[in-house]
């Protein structure tokens, strides 16, 4: 199963050296599958993508910062959908976003690696959580499919198991 820690700055600060040694404390106790550098609005997030830059990461948005550093993993947001099919020609592994069963028909139809579908719990600012039917009913037609979105109890991660869903992606779990 997948375990995707999310990170953002109001659990691992903007401070690239902090930022590096909770991320690092985060990893030897949840050991995730997979890590995104996950930062929309900080203007020191390149030099933290530098501080991390050895370790296995996704990087959120910004496909020339990913490339700037080494990386070829990029977690597109749904609005960014129409650049997957160009950065997977360019030799990108993309990662996508999703929030309808619409989002997940174009995605599939990109060819994306993963896809993240959220809110299926509640999550603070998220709107109304999809909820695990919903996820179920993906999963048997999106083998890609990751729950994402208030998953913040190992209940929640035995029932996405369930619903055979791909894995989980959390902020606040892996905290």
């Amino acid at each position: 199963m997948i375990r995707y820690l999310i990170t953002d700055p109001s659990y691992y600060t903007s401070h690239p050296t902090k930022f590096r040694t909770r991320l690092l404390k985060a990893i030897r106790r949840h050991r995730p599958t997979h890590i995104a550098l996950r930062d929309k609005t900080n203007p020191k997030l390149k030099k933290i993508a530098a501080r991390v830059a050895d370790l296995d990461i996704i990087i959120n948005q910004d496909f020339k910062l990913a490339r700037r550093i080494g990386k070829r993993r990029i977690h597109l947001t749904s609005s960014q959908l129409p650049m997957a099919k160009a950065l997977r020609r360019a030799g990108f592994e993309v990662w996508l976003s999703a929030h309808t069963p619409q989002d997940l028909k174009i995605a599939r139809s990109s060819r994306v690696a993963y896809v993240t579908y959220s809110p299926i719990f509640f999550s603070p600012g998220k709107g109304e959580p999809l909820g695990l039917r919903s996820l179920r009913r993906r999963s048997r037609t999106y083998k890609k499919i990751i729950a994402l979105g208030g998953v913040v109890h190992r209940s929640q991660i035995h029932a996405i198991k369930r619903a055979r869903a791909a894995g989980f992606a959390s902020i606040r779990y892996f905290i």
